[in-house]
Order: structure tokens, then sequence, then C-alpha cells
């Protein structure tokens, strides 16, 4: 109840001011223990994996964190402040403050930045912070063409780096890989020197190509430049199978071209006259009239090289593997067949490869991990006792006026010079043969030790044979 006097309306104005002051201190102490409120919050990738070492801002603050190793970070902020989440690799990420303190944020992959991303000597960089030259050809790159060998794979991909091939030979076809022309570069897979050849496509998930100081880190071997192969490991997930097969077909690019035999008869009734006999010595007009009509089994107009090679040679590729794993263990598995036929039309010049890759990561606590990489290749080479190039040296000279083949399958086919027969040397019946089983076994065991001030140990373990 209110009453119309000075003196009482004076002291209800001061009890007024008194309780609108002791309201605004309360306020004002609530809004500043809000604002003084700690955010606890965890980053994880798609896979619950911690992500250390992001960047936690509030928006249009300079007010930030990093996160730990475990992907933890903390922060003093308000309810409505927004936290701008930035890693390489990742998108950036907005999240709100509300009223809870703890937070779990997974941040999703960024593909853009991924391809930044590139492996060195010493470590794992964003392309754009390095200096040197790198170059980088990724897994989907890998397996867009069919090759039986790794090294053909970066013909033509990355600049500055020269392969040759010199034979098409199946199971032998491997180029040689320098870079800039200095001579062989060094091949290192998983950080061991091992032949590029020896690694099936279908297991590679990063190839970079070192080029000049950036190499440096290895020493005098990589005076020539260096090639790291990164073969795919285990992520977190339930078992995820994946099989890529792959056929195709070769032919040769290049082959000779021969003259008919009715041609070679008459160059050889020219050459008999030039050298002071007659004009048919060996063969008459009549004969080459016999040649070009073709009427008369006894006069034939063999191709030799058609006789010797095929148009076509298939090749098949398998590959199933199987990756998946737990926080705890993670693991990749690969399995690999390769067939390829030779060009030879006998049949006995083909080339078989068995690949088996097992990668397995174990973490036995914060601190340590575990490692078992296992590689086995066997390869298979069939083929004929006569050499290639005696081989080919016998096409050369092969006269197209005598078949290649004769009724008796048992016995070998003149060729017009000496004891020579091209599709005989092709053929294992006749000239013997020449097999080639290899088997290669590569094995590392690695243990690493992380300390708590961001610097690791590792012991690594390898046997090759």
């Amino acid at each position: 109840m209110w009453v119309n006097n000075p003196t009482i309306n004076e002291f209800q104005n001061k009890i007024m001011k008194g309780l609108l002051f002791y309201l605004m201190i309360l306020l004002s102490a609530g809004q500043m223990a809000f604002s003084q409120s700690t955010i606890t919050g965890k980053l994880v990738d798609e896979y619950s994996l911690p992500i250390p070492h992001a960047t936690v801002m509030i928006e249009n603050t300079t007010k930030g964190a990093i996160t730990d190793f475990d992907g933890i970070f903390n922060i003093e902020a308000s309810e409505g402040d927004v936290l701008v989440i930035s890693c390489v690799g990742f998108e950036k990420t907005r999240v709100t403050v509300g009223s809870k303190e703890n937070y779990e944020i997974t941040l999703k992959e960024s593909v853009s930045q991924l391809d930044q991303i590139v492996v060195v000597g010493y470590g794992s960089k964003k392309k754009s912070s390095i200096t040197g030259s790198v170059a980088t050809v990724k897994a989907e790159e890998l397996t867009q063409a069919p090759t039986t060998t790794t090294t053909e794979l970066l013909a033509g991909r990355v600049p500055g780096l020269i392969t040759k091939q010199t034979t098409g030979v199946p199971g032998d076809d491997a180029t040689s890989i320098n870079i800039r022309g200095f001579g062989n570069a060094l091949i290192l897979v998983d950080g061991l020197q091992t032949p590029m050849d020896r690694v099936d496509p279908n297991d590679i998930e990063t190839i970079s190509v070192l080029k000049d100081a950036s190499a440096a880190v290895y020493g005098s071997r990589a005076g020539n430049g260096v090639v790291l192969i990164t073969t795919k490991r285990g992520k977190i997930g339930k078992p995820q199978i994946s099989f890529h097969n792959n056929t195709s077909f070769q032919q040769p690019t290049q082959s000779r071209t021969y003259v008919d035999s009715w041609d070679y008869a008459t160059l050889v009734r020219e050459s008999d006259l030039n050298g002071g006999g007659a004009l048919d010595d060996t063969y008459t007009s009549g004969d080459v009239q016999k040649f070009k009509s073709g009427n008369d089994p006894s006069y034939v107009n063999q191709d030799w090289n058609d006789a010797v090679f095929k148009k076509w040679t298939p090749m098949v590729q398998h590959n199933l593997n199987i990756t998946g794993g737990t926080e705890k263990v993670k693991y990749f598995t690969s399995i690999g067949l390769l067939d390829q036929e030779g060009a030879f039309k006998s049949g006995d010049l083909n080339f078989s490869r068995y690949n088996v890759r097992s990668n397995i990561d174990v973490q036995l606590n914060d601190k340590l991990s575990f490692g078992v990489d296992l590689s086995y290749r066997r390869e298979n080479r069939d083929s004929p006792g006569t050499d290639l190039s005696s081989m080919y040296q016998m096409l050369k000279t092969a006269q197209p006026v005598y078949s290649a083949f004769l009724p008796d399958t048992d016995r070998a086919a003149y060729s017009g010079f000496g004891t020579r027969s091209p599709y005989a040397a092709t053929k294992k019946d006749f000239a013997g043969f020449d097999d080639d089983v290899r088997e290669y076994l590569i094995g590392k065991v690695q243990l690493k030790y992380q300390f708590d001030f961001g610097l690791s140990a590792k012991v690594v373990f390898n046997y090759e044979s």
C-alpha cells in the first residue's frame, strides 16, 4: 500500500533502487560465472579415432585451443558461442555451445584437402608447405590401367620421371625408373628398400616421388631421387571385403612386314641374273605365277610372322582384400592372382603370379603399439629353351616360299636357311624348356613408443628372402 507522503515516497524509492542494484549485481555475477564455464570436447574421425593437433577457435575471437594426442580439448566459452574446428585433411566444422559442458564431435574427411597431403622422408606434410619437388599418385589412379608390374603404372603420371621398358616378355617386362635422367631411383616400400615390381598395385595406398633435396634424409642412396610406396592398412570398423577383376588383351605394337612369295621369287631371279647366272636358275617365270595364283600347294605364300605370333593375348588379374579392425587391432589382408599369356602361337610362353599381403597393427596401450607386415609372392615363368634373340634372328632369315608347318607335326619345318625354324624355336617339344619358379618372402616387425612430449621411438626388424 502506497501512501502519498513525500518522506515515505523517498524511502520507498531508496528501497527500490537498492533492490535493483543488488539484482544487477546478481545478474552480473551469474553472467560472469556462466562466461567462465569450461567446455570439454573430444574430436574423432568417421572411424571413432581421436584427431590430435586440431585447432578449436571461438568464432570472431582470438580465443582457442589445440587438441591433445587423444583428441581432447578444453576451452572457456559461453552458451551461444560458436566453436570453429579445423584440421588438415578434414572439413571445417562449426558447433554452437549449448547448456552441456562435454561434447564429442565427429569430423568428416575432406577429399580436396587430402589431395594436398603428401608422404615425404620425415613424415606426412601439407603440399603447400613443402619447398621441394614432390609428386604423388593416389590409389584410385593405380588400378585404372591393367599392368603386370607396378613400375609401369608411373609411366606418364609423374613429371620428370622417366620409365624405360626394354622387353615385353611376360614376367620380365618391368621398367627401369629414373628421375630427371640421373639414374635409377631408390625404391622404398613401407620404409624398406624393395623392388617396385614385387608389389601388387591393388595393395598400394599412395606413391610419392621425391625429386630433389626433399630426398636428402635418405642419404647418398637418394642421390637419384626416391620413390616412396605406402601400402594399405586396416581401419576401425566392420570387415569390408573388396574384389577387383580385370581382363585385358595385349598385342605387339610393331612387327616386320615381309614380301610375298612371288615378289621374293622375282627378287631371286634378278639376283641370279646380276650375279652372272641365268634368270631362270632358281625360279622361272612360271614359278612366279604359281606362287601368285596360290592354286598349287607346293607353291605357298607363308607369312612367318603370322605363323609365330598371335594377334591378341589375354591377361587376367584378380584381387581379393579384406580390411577392418577395432581400436586395439586393425588389419588389411590381400590375395592377388595374375595370369599373362605370351604372344607365341605355340602357347609355350606364359607367366603367372600369386601374391599375399597382410598388414596388422596392434595398440598395446596408450603409448606402445606393435605392427607386423608380411608379404609373399610366387612367380611362375614358362618359356621354350631358345632365347628370344635367336628366335628373332631365325625369323629375319625365314623365306616366304616355305611352309611353316608340315603334315607330320613331330617334325620342324625348314625355313630356307640352315636348320632354322622360327615356329619350332618357340615350341618346347622342339626347343626344350626353361621353366622358372621364384618365391619372395618379406617380413617386417615394428615396435613404436609415443612419449608425452610429442616425440616417438621406433624399432624395426625386417626379413627378406
